[in-house]
């Protein structure tokens, strides 16, 4: 882990990410979970760095006549298999409303990694569109029973963690309690 605020986990600090279904698991690298996060909560999943870059080699071959230089040229060749590492550095940027942190990889390019998240992402940009409309059909006029009608569907969906359902269940119930008093 580079560095952070808000999740409970150190710089310098070995962290392991796990993807669920509905939320992303930070653990310590002895496997002790740090914190829980939903994908709705999730306000920026980033990815990026400078990936894969090479180092070393830079060899010309060369020497005086065919045979010369057919050899200066396999040396060099040689001495750049050698001598050229190729290493990645990726960076992870994951930010809440309350929170911040920023994860190093040298496992796999940017691109790679974006790629194999591509279902994470989904479910991110899914959990932050149930949940807008969760909050849009909370401050709606329509009857409060049909939006917990839709609140059970997302629900069921997938589309709302139970957390998230019982946010956005609990005004109209609310209201619901309120207009059978009056």
């Amino acid at each position: 882990m580079l560095g952070g605020y808000g999740l409970g986990a150190r710089a310098g600090t070995k962290v392991d990410m796990r993807f669920r279904t509905a939320s992303l698991d930070l653990l310590s690298s002895e496997g002790v979970l740090i914190c829980t996060v939903p994908y709705g909560d999730i306000a920026s999943f980033e990815i990026g760095g400078p990936g894969a870059h090479r180092k070393g080699g830079g060899f010309i071959g060369g020497g005086f006549g065919a045979q010369g230089a057919t050899e200066g040229m396999l040396i060099a060749s040689a001495l750049n298999l050698l001598t050229t590492r190729t290493k990645v550095d990726t960076v992870i940027c994951l930010q809440t409303a309350s929170s911040e942190l920023f994860l190093h990889t040298t496992a796999d390019t940017p691109d790679a990694i974006r790629i194999r998240l591509s279902r994470v992402f989904s479910a991110i940009r899914e959990r932050r569109g149930a949940a807008q409309a969760a909050a849009t059909s909370s401050t709606s006029p329509d009857d409060p029973i049909e939006q917990l009608e839709r609140l059970i569907k997302l629900r069921d969906a997938g589309g709302l963690s139970d957390e998230e359902f019982e946010a956005a269940r609990a005004p109209l119930v609310a209201r619901l309690t309120q207009a059978r008093a009056e």
